[in-house]
């Protein structure tokens, strides 16, 4: 999350980030209900909760995009006409590619979380 803040901040614009694609390990949304995450995720989310619009996604799910793993340092943003021949290319390097989002016009928030 600290990453798409800062590249939405950075340039003017706000992001939807859809959250139903996101790949998980399994059983990592059970940890996250019994509060099993890392410090660093409470402290991400404490920093950055105020910049993200999350009202229609569940709070375990927003505790887990604030995991200090996975909180965006894989994050790439191509323009949207690129993105197939971006997605073919990592696939061809066994590289796992999934579109979360877009970039959008500026909203209130830098990020709006989509379910």
């Amino acid at each position: 999350m600290g990453h798409c803040y800062e590249l939405s901040a950075a340039s003017g614009v706000s992001a939807e980030l859809f959250t139903a694609g996101l790949p998980f390990i399994h059983g990592v949304h059970d940890a996250a209900g019994l509060g099993l995450l890392p410090a660093g995720a409470y402290v991400n989310r404490d920093h950055f909760i105020g910049h993200i619009d999350g009202a229609d996604v569940e709070p375990d799910l927003i505790d887990l995009l604030f995991s200090p793993e996975t909180a965006g340092g894989l994050l790439i943003s191509v323009a949207a006409d690129k993105s197939e021949a971006l997605d073919r290319a990592l696939q061809s390097r066994a590289c796992l590619a999934v579109e979360v989002g877009r970039i959008t016009e500026k909203f209130p928030h830098a990020i709006k979380l989509r379910p």
